[in-house]
């Protein structure tokens, strides 16, 4: 008795040791590997293969009790379970080389950096400021422990304007 099992992109075949066909194609699982696809069926038309190759055997009544007789019979032999990867269909996407990188996008977005430092070229930490985005949005932000921050994501492409305004609100420098 030969049975099929269709889950995702893998199609498992389980055969009774008798009954195996030589020749067949894909690749026989070992006890262990066969024990968890088979735990993982549970599906209602698997749970009712699962019932059939457990045919002229005392059947318990819950589907872990099934399981288990046939992850017995994986194990003693008398049961392979094979599995065959499906061919991929029309319209999937094709595999890429593994050493092929994928194509990046252009960023839409631009980035500004800003740095404070004193005179004698220490940075400045955590000095609170504000930005103004080339589309006239003014952001207030601190810089980090060393003295800089960087805003990412600016839509509009132009120049930006900075206030240290602890320092003196009047003084817009271009960032």
């Amino acid at each position: 008795m030969s049975e099929r099992i269709r889950k995702g992109s893998r199609e498992y075949h389980f055969h009774r040791r008798s009954d195996r066909r030589r020749g067949s194609e894909g690749r026989r699982l070992g006890a262990r590997e066969a024990a968890s696809v088979i735990r993982s069926l549970h599906a209602r038309d698997s749970q009712s293969l699962l019932r059939r190759l457990v045919v002229g055997s005392p059947l318990a009544s819950r589907s872990n009790d099934i399981a288990d007789r046939i992850v017995g019979m994986v194990e003693s032999g008398q049961l392979e379970v094979w599995v065959i990867e499906a061919k991929r269909s029309v319209g999937e996407r094709p595999e890429r080389k593994p050493d092929e990188a994928p194509p990046i996008a252009p960023p839409d977005t631009h980035t500004v950096v800003i740095e404070l430092v004193d005179v004698d070229n220490n940075p400045v930490p955590f000095e609170p400021y504000r930005i103004k985005l080339p589309d006239g949005q003014i952001q207030t932000r601190t810089l980090d422990r060393h003295g800089r921050d960087r805003i990412t994501g600016i839509r509009t492409p132009g120049q930006c304007m900075v206030c240290f305004h602890r320092r003196d609100a009047a003084v817009w420098a271009r960032a």
